[in-house]
C-alpha cells in the first residue's frame, strides 16, 4: 500500500510535464520489434505483489 500511496502523492502537474518531456520524443533507444520484444519479456512489473515473474 505504501507504493501506491507514494506513487499518489507525487503525482503532480510538474512531475507529469517532466516524464512527458522525458518520453514522448521516443530518443531513448532504437530498438527493431524483436529487440523490443526481448526487452519488454525482461521487464518486471514491482507493484505486482503477487509475482515476482516478468
Amino acid at each position: 500500500m505504501e507504493f501506491y500511496r507514494l506513487n499518489h502523492v507525487g503525482q503532480t502537474v510538474d512531475f507529469v510535464k517532466r516524464k512527458r518531456a522525458e518520453f514522448l520524443p521516443l530518443a531513448r533507444r532504437r530498438l527493431g520489434v524483436w529487440q523490443a520484444l526481448v526487452h519488454l519479456n525482461e521487464l518486471v512489473d514491482y507493484s505486482d505483489t503477487d509475482t515476482d515473474l516478468p
